[in-house]
This record gives structure tokens, sequence and C-alpha cells, in this order.
């Protein structure tokens, strides 16, 4: 059954219609009396203060509705409360203590990272020296704390945190095997990529270590430490193509799998040495 309007809403609906109608007829009148009554000069200041007066209502309108979202803003940044540093300080434990030995110079550098990049002072660092140390002995998985750390830090800042672990773990100037485990995890797990972990890692190496191992790629390629760009890139071109798996497609497989660990070997020595240029 067809639903039928109310009689009631009908008829309110045609007086307001009506006197839509008999507003628009009074404004049109309006503005005939006034076209008749005044001049255009008249008119025309008419309209110049009444413009006036729009922009000035329109100026206070955007200016309080502007204090009104910073007093918002504001109101956000004091009600949000501060990042809470345990996971931080958890996470710093976890490192000093994963080869089952607490040095001293980590501990020292670790109570100077509070201080002087965290912040901390007084109260607040013993505080923050407290809990480090109960979280030497937590049993919080490396996993709970990162994924904490991921949530709440920015990208910056959980590349800050990537460095700091390695320049704790290099204060006493060697990386344990442990120590390289743990830091790479954690890298991951904070949403670090595998490139930048390798380059944190190289940056905090020891410059004698650095130096060997340099040599050792320009030996690989047959090259001595002043050769140029070029120079290393003939190099490299010539053994790749001497090498190459292919070559020894004829061969026994023992040999073929030689080559390619040879080739591998290249790739790495030319890829590192063109890095430092």
């Amino acid at each position: 059954m067809a639903n039928k309007k109310h009689p009631f809403k009908t008829f309110g609906s045609t007086i307001v219609t009506i006197l839509e109608f008999i507003g628009i007829m009074f404004v049109f009148q309006l503005i005939r009396v006034a076209l008749y009554y005044f001049t255009w000069s008249m008119l025309l200041s008419w309209f110049v203060a009444l413009s006036f007066i729009i922009l000035v209502a329109y100026y206070k309108y955007k200016k309080n509705n502007k204090t009104k979202k910073r007093a918002s803003s504001e109101r956000k940044k004091v009600d949000s409360p501060p990042l809470d540093p345990t996971n931080i300080i958890a996470l710093f434990a976890k490192l000093v203590s994963v080869d089952n030995e607490v040095k001293a110079e980590e501990v020292e550098l670790v109570n100077r990272i509070f201080e002087e990049e965290m912040g901390f002072h007084d109260d607040q660092l013993e505080f923050a020296m407290n809990i480090f140390n109960e979280s030497l002995e937590s049993n919080a998985s490396l996993e709970y704390i990162c994924s904490y750390l991921k949530e709440h830090l920015d990208y910056e800042t959980r590349l800050w945190l990537l460095y700091t672990m390695y320049k704790i773990a290099y204060s006493d100037n060697q990386l344990a095997p442990e120590e390289d485990e743990i830091i790479r995890r954690a890298g991951l797990l904070i949403g670090i990529s595998e490139y930048e972990i390798s380059s944190a890692r190289q940056s905090f190496e020891p410059p004698s270590y650095k130096s060997d191992e340099l040599l050792q790629y320009y030996e690989l390629l047959g090259i001595t430490p002043s050769a140029s760009e070029s120079e290393i890139k003939s190099a490299y071109r010539q053994l790749i193509h001497k090498y190459h798996p292919d070559n020894f497609g004829h061969l026994d497989p023992v040999a073929k799998e030689l080559a390619e660990e040879k080739v591998k070997k290249l790739n790495e020595a030319y890829e590192k040495l063109m890095a430092q240029k």
C-alpha cells in the first residue's frame, strides 16, 4: 500500500513556499525603492561599508577558529603521555648481557648515553640505571621489546638506536659474535634494512681491521691499494671473464663449483673497493 503524505505536512510545505516567495518579492521591492530614492554614490558608499563589515566579521571568525585549533593541538600535546624509555633501556641491557659477561666499560658507556644523548640527570639518571641493572636479569623477549620500539619510534630514532648498540658493543674495541647477532636481529625487528645494518657495523669496525680486509680485496683482484677506479674495473672484468663458471662447464662439477665461489669473492671484493672510492 502506497504511503500517503500527511495533510499537515503538505500544508506546511505550501506555507513555507509562499513565505519564501513573499520574502524574495520584499527584497526586490527594497532594491527598487533604494534605486529610486538614493543616488548611485550613496549606494556605493553603503556597499563599501557593508563589504568592510563582512570582511571584519570574516577575519574575526578565522582568527577565533585558528585560536581554537591551536588550543586543541596544545591540549593534545599535553594530554599525550611521553614515550616510555623502559624498552630502550631493556634493549641496551639485552646487548650488554648477551655474552654472559657484563663489562665495566659497556656499563659506563650506557650511563653516559643516558646522560648525554637521552637527557637523563640526577634522579632520572639514577632511575634509568636501576631499570638497566634490573633488566640485566630480565626474561623479556627481544621480539617483545623491539615490537614496542618499532611501533612507538620514528625511523630516525630507530636508526640512532642501531648505531648506539654498535657503539656499546665496540666500547671494548671488539665485537663478539653474540653481540653481532643480537644487534642484527634487533635491527631487523625494528624495521632497519640489511644494508643499513651492514653500513652501521662497518662504521664502527676498527681501522686496522678495515685496512686488512681491503688489502685482501686488492690482492684478490691482483692490484695495489693505489689503483684507480678504472684499474679496479679492468682487473675485475678480466678475472670475471677468466673464472666465469661457463668456462668450466666441460669439467667436473667440483671445478665449476670452485669457479662459482671464486666469482662470488671477486664480486664482493669489487663492491667493497668501489664503495671506498
